[in-house]
């Protein structure tokens, strides 16, 4: 099953590296991995950053890879979240998408089985699926799975002709 990955990131190594050895070790990859840069940095800011990800990221995942910076794209960050999210939406061209943050890491059939997961319950009418995140990199407490519809974050832009 085809599906493609949106990335909305600062550009925090901290949190970039990690990421990318987790999907270094999944059983199935993504079509395209689209990580989205919303900061404003320089031609310098992007060749460390550029230089940290092929450190880490393996070959595989390197041909997926679709950096987007005010740099690389005609990417004007400090839109927010939604409009983050959506540049990397709007870039997607496989039927399935997921959007994750860059604190994510996952246990290395994460996607694989969720997809299968999926399969099985989407043959109902109506579906609204989060799988469960393995773990992030945060000491925050955090909800898993969906106990409020964030409007704000999950509402589209509109395309304008």
């Amino acid at each position: 099953m085809q599906f493609d990955l949106v990335i909305p990131t600062r550009g925090d190594l901290k949190t970039i590296t990690p990421l990318f050895q987790s999907l270094n070790t999944q059983t199935l990859l993504p079509e395209h991995i689209f990580l989205i840069v919303d900061k404003l940095i320089t031609e310098h800011e992007w060749e460390v950053l550029g230089e940290e990800i092929s450190s880490v990221a393996s070959e595989a995942i390197a041909r997926r890879l679709t950096s987007v910076t005010n740099v690389t794209h005609d990417f004007q960050p400090g839109g927010g979240a939604a409009y983050t999210r959506n540049y990397g939406i709007h870039m997607a061209t496989s039927k399935y998408l997921y959007l994750i943050d860059d604190d994510n890491i996952f246990g290395e059939e994460f996607f694989e089985t969720s997809l299968r997961e999926y399969q099985e319950i989407a043959k109902h009418d109506t579906l609204l699926y989060s799988p469960m995140i393995g773990r992030r990199q945060t000491d925050r407490i955090q909800s898993v799975g969906i106990r409020q519809f964030h409007y704000r974050l999950s509402r589209p832009e509109p395309i304008l002709g």
